[in-house]
């Protein structure tokens, strides 16, 4: 029996496709090495401290009416408009846990 080698288009095809395999599994380790340190970095990133003087007040700026519960709008409707932020609603509910948790906001708008 012989051994016959494949031909020349073979293995420079097959050696094509091998390389094209390395570099995409390569991208994608390293995106992925890229995230898990970005994300590690933003968990374990420490919130800075607030000193929070005595006698100082909270300053609330809402935007829109203030409303007990918002309106429930035609989702289409809302994405074929353009309004801006100042139009909107906001609900006493999300003013009231605001000012009950200023440190989870705080947290949040640190990670975010």
């Amino acid at each position: 029996m012989t051994d016959k080698q494949p031909g020349f288009l073979r293995r420079f095809f097959g050696r094509v496709g091998s390389v094209i395999s390395w570099v995409r599994v390569a991208f994608i380790n390293t995106a992925f090495l890229i995230f898990l340190i970005i994300f590690a970095t933003a968990i374990f990133k420490s919130a800075p401290v607030v000193d929070i003087q005595e006698g100082s007040a909270l300053l609330i700026a809402p935007n829109g009416v203030i409303v007990e519960q918002e309106a429930v709008l035609d989702p289409l409707t809302t994405l074929l408009q353009s309004t801006s932020e100042d139009d909107g609603e906001t609900s006493v509910w999300d003013i009231v846990e605001s000012i009950k948790k200023p440190q989870m906001i705080l947290v949040l708008a640190l990670l975010f």
